[in-house]
């Protein structure tokens, strides 16, 4: 624990990825995969993020009861697309859930140990590590240029960045496209002075364990899945 928030390993959020994934493509039951979706929601408000906890579980019981009231109408041609867009939905919030879960409640740094103590071959952690370090720093530099943007009253509203499309590309695009190209060069420099490519076994500062919540997750989740699977 950490300020009061629940820490997991990595490999257990991993885990939770794999699990949304497997209910995405076998059918296990709404009882089943809503347990599992409380049960994220349940973390995340556990792991410091309570907003997007409540919120993710009351829109997925909003979406089982649209759900069940369209099933309770005619089957038309209307209806017909409308439960199935729903089902797309309901069948992929789990992902959604538990990749928001994952990748916003674990650092970069993280990620890299826990691949090394999985063993992961050196070319999926290295391009890994760089896409990892890579897209928050773009996001920041997009986020600077709308704000220099703004102050010079250019394209301050969507609205202005849609009705003019070839200032949005002079003014965001093609900075963002110097920017992410000095970034990669950056990373790529950055790493190479680090050793990422020596052959020989790399250390981290940063420890991932197996803790009773890890354990308590793992249990929880096998758990459901024992009592009730498939119903």
């Amino acid at each position: 624990m950490t300020e009061g928030k629940m820490q997991l390993d990595p490999r257990t959020k991993l885990f939770l990825l794999l699990i949304a994934n497997f209910l995405l493509f076998f059918h296990l039951g709404v009882r089943t995969e809503a347990l599992f979706v409380i049960f994220l929601c349940v973390l995340l408000v556990l792991s410091g993020k309570s907003r997007t906890g409540f919120l993710g579980a009351v829109f997925y019981v909003s979406v089982l009861y649209v759900s069940n009231r369209v099933m309770a109408h005619n089957q038309t041609n209307f209806w017909a697309i409308l439960g199935l867009m729903i089902t797309f939905v309901e069948k992929f919030f789990p992902c959604i859930l538990a990749g928001f879960f994952a990748f916003t409640t674990t650092k970069v740094s993280e990620w890299i140990a826990s691949m090394q103590k999985l063993h992961f071959p050196r070319h999926i952690i290295i391009p890994l590590m760089v896409l990892f370090r890579f897209f928050p720093t773009v996001r920041a530099d997009y986020h600077h240029i709308r704000n220099a943007m703004k102050f010079r009253g250019i394209a301050v509203t969507v609205f202005d960045v849609i009705k003019q499309p070839f200032l949005t590309i002079e003014y965001i695009f093609v900075p963002l496209l110097m920017s992410a190209t000095n970034t990669a060069l950056d990373l790529s420099a950055s790493s190479l002075s680090r050793g990422i490519s020596a052959p020989t076994a790399h250390s981290s500062y940063t420890n991932v364990e197996f803790q009773l919540q890890d354990w308590l997750v793992w249990g929880s989740i096998l758990t459901i899945f024992a009592l009730y699977g498939g119903r």
